[in-house]
């Protein structure tokens, strides 16, 4: 399929996490975006039909952070907190936590990544190199 929608964005500017649940992290950097479904602007991927989608998540800590508890990568599914990755606790440091979902959309719904963390957690970002980033493709 060689028009199969996907896209891998990447954060590219300064972002921190505030505590509890963040719905708010938008990649701006793109890699690909097969269909132009996901938005730079708003963060949101648009299933452009009903499907069944993967989805990865992965939310990289800069060497400055410090975690009083935990972190976990999140996908939000028409702006609720649907699923819930990894949930690690890490004392400071770089620290990335990945988290893969297979989900089920109808055409229309949108989907965004997030995070939720007990602190405030600073994001690695990259130009060229990909550390915090949202990927998805549709599977059938």
């Amino acid at each position: 399929m060689p028009y199969q929608p996907s896209f891998l964005a990447f954060l590219t500017s300064a972002h921190t996490t505030s505590a509890g649940h963040n719905s708010n992290i938008t990649c701006i950097g793109i890699k690909h975006n097969v269909g132009n479904h996901y938005n730079t602007s708003n963060g949101k991927f648009t299933a452009p039909c009903t499907g069944t989608y993967l989805f990865q998540v992965c939310i990289a800590s800069v060497g400055s952070s410090s975690f009083q508890s935990y972190i976990s990568a999140e996908l939000y599914v028409n702006g609720s907190s649907s699923y819930r990755g990894g949930w690690n606790e890490e004392a400071s440091g770089y620290y990335r936590e990945n988290s893969s979902f297979t989900v089920q959309l109808t055409k229309g719904d949108y989907v965004q990544m997030g995070a939720e963390t007990y602190t405030p957690v600073a994001l690695q970002t990259g130009t060229t190199k990909v550390y915090t980033y949202f990927s998805g493709h549709l599977i059938s």
